[in-house]
């Protein structure tokens, strides 16, 4: 194989310690969720990423929008703002021979039957979005009362995301996880 700069990638190796990566594909032995939550390196995107079940420490989570590694914080799991399916078609030129089509479709990490929870929850609230929805989720995992209500549960099983019963309190949520996510 011949070295190629486009491979190079910033990626996240450990809470707040980012370094480069050569992202060829034949040099990594499981690229996982590279191709789907960051095609590229100009992608922007946000993940979530909770420790791993079993893990012996306590239960944390980090945000980032850069590509993370397995281990960034113990057998990670991690839950994208959007992910990434390639567009296998034909691409189309225009006139001057330029790609009509992307690459990569972009869609939305949170599904729409949620979506559709809560807004249903709160009586059809249409202004609420799925990045309200996934900020929701990144401020519920910071929140002491949530880690210590479902501790054991964290310890075995994904995280689950309880709606709150009311709308001030999902906005709450919400705004805490947007603060979080800007530091």
């Amino acid at each position: 194989f011949e070295f190629d700069r486009e491979y190079i990638r910033l990626a996240i190796y450990r809470p707040f310690y980012r370094q480069y990566l050569y992202a060829h594909h034949p040099f990594l032995h499981r690229p996982a969720i590279m191709d789907r939550y960051f095609p590229h390196q100009d992608t922007e995107n946000l993940c979530i990423c909770v420790s791993g079940i079993g893990v012996t420490k306590p239960f944390s989570c980090i945000l980032t929008d850069t590509l993370p590694d397995l281990e960034l914080i113990g057998k990670s799991q991690c839950f994208p703002l959007y992910w990434y399916e390639e567009n296998k078609q034909e691409q189309e030129s225009d006139l001057f021979g330029n790609a009509n089509a992307s690459r990569y479709k972009r869609r939305d990490g949170v599904t729409d039957w949620m979506l559709r929870e809560v807004r249903s929850r709160f009586s059809g609230a249409r202004s609420l979005t799925k990045e309200d929805i996934f900020y929701y989720v990144y401020g519920l995992l910071h929140s002491t009362d949530y880690r210590e209500r479902f501790a054991d549960d964290l310890r075995k099983s994904l995280p689950r995301i309880p709606i709150v019963e009311r709308v001030e309190d999902f906005m709450a949520f919400s705004q805490a996880g947007r603060a979080l996510a800007a530091l």
